[in-house]
């Protein structure tokens, strides 16, 4: 009787060891997944701050332009 109780025990692991590993892999393919997505926006969110420093430089850039030469025509 008690080898009966061991075997079955036996058997219910196996049958749970399947099940408990595919979540364990779906858990980490998910951990993956994020961390790629993760990384990908640190990357995108850095261009984005590059170009828009780039594109306020080029506006501060273009007032100037205006203003000198608002200056230019009122001098003639």
């Amino acid at each position: 009787m008690t080898e009966t109780i061991i075997a079955n025990a036996a058997g219910a692991i196996d049958t749970l060891t399947y099940p408990i590993s595919s979540v364990t892999r779906l858990i980490q393919a998910l951990g993956g997944i994020i961390l790629l997505y993760l990384i990908f926006s640190i990357v995108n969110t850095v261009i984005n701050w590059k170009k828009n420093k780039e594109i306020k430089k080029l506006r501060n850039d273009v007032k100037d332009i205006k203003r000198l030469l608002s200056e230019k025509r009122k001098k003639k």
